[in-house]
């Protein structure tokens, strides 16, 4: 993993996905091994597919981590799926109350009525 960091990092993503799904491989409960190669996908790849399926992997393990929820929060924004954008951002409240992320991001979502 963290050779595909320093590979990401460096300009090389080829590599670093390379080593990101090792690593996975290697560690497949690894929370941040997960994270890692879900932003990747998302970011470098567009594969929103992929990356959701990690985030929600990660929930299933860890239903409050707070990274994948607004992971998953954004990227529900990007598809302009406001009513469940602001579910997620609501449940990282709930966790982390002061939030300012996922407060401004909710007070930006369109109104839904």
């Amino acid at each position: 993993n963290d050779l595909g960091v320093l590979y990401y990092q460096s300009g090389d993503p080829d590599k670093a996905l390379a080593y990101y799904q090792k690593a996975l491989e290697l560690e497949p409960d690894n929370l941040t091994f997960q994270k890692n190669l879900a932003d990747f996908y998302l970011v470098e790849k567009g594969d929103i597919e992929g990356s959701l399926s990690l985030y929600n992997r990660i929930l299933s393990q860890n239903p409050s981590d707070v990274e994948s929820l607004s992971a998953i929060a954004q990227i529900c924004l990007s598809l302009e799926r406001y009513e469940d954008a602001s579910f997620f951002f609501n449940r990282v409240l709930e966790i982390q109350p002061w939030n300012q992320t996922a407060w401004k991001a909710l007070e930006a979502l369109p109104r839904l009525t």
